[in-house]
């Protein structure tokens, strides 16, 4: 069993601050947490975002800047807590949160950690001091799920170069005063 994760630094409540949501326990009753969830994680190094799906207990993600998760996510036995098992898969040349050296090799982040029920998808920020690290979950719609699955980084790039094309665009309308909106 992992740590278990905090909201305030340097305490390790032997439970969550606060029981879980009459929706999150119901969630935990079944033991299932599928679905599809935003995680901004920051560290030493910076931030990052990513986009998860969770189905029958097996993770995987991606994040903005190329790094992949794969691993487990199952509400602990008395389902105070959510065991985290996660493998970070960082490409060489990609930024880490931690500020890993650059290599010509794949990283690989092991993330073994349970966190409070409670603060699991609800938006709060919880702390991991064994990895100096703050991350917040939030469950999203379904949708977006394309950004996690095995095609989600064209689709995150895909979207930067849509984004990229209609900034340029207005960018250029605004040289010729041809519109003056954002």
């Amino acid at each position: 069993m992992g740590v278990v994760a905090s909201a305030i630094p340097g305490t390790l409540p032997p439970y969550p601050d606060e029981p879980p949501s009459e929706e999150l326990r119901n969630v935990l009753a079944t033991k299932s947490l599928d679905g599809t969830y935003s995680a901004v994680a920051s560290a030493i190094a910076g931030g990052s975002a990513a986009v998860v799906t969770v189905a029958a207990g097996q993770l995987v993600g991606n994040d903005i800047a190329g790094a992949r998760y794969e691993g487990t996510v199952n509400p602990n036995d008395d389902a105070s807590t959510i065991a985290f098992r996660i493998r970070m898969h960082v490409p060489p040349g990609v930024f880490s949160i931690w500020g890993a050296p650059d290599t010509e090799n794949f990283l690989i982040f092991e993330l073994n950690v349970d966190i409070p029920a409670s603060d699991f998808a609800e938006g709060k920020p919880i702390w991991v001091p064994q990895y100096q690290l703050w991350i917040i979950f939030r469950r999203i719609p379904d949708e977006f799920a394309i950004f996690a699955g095995k095609d989600g980084l064209g689709a995150f790039i895909a979207g930067l170069l849509r984004s990229e094309t209609l900034w340029r665009d207005l960018e250029s309308r605004l040289v010729n005063n041809e519109d003056r909106s954002p």
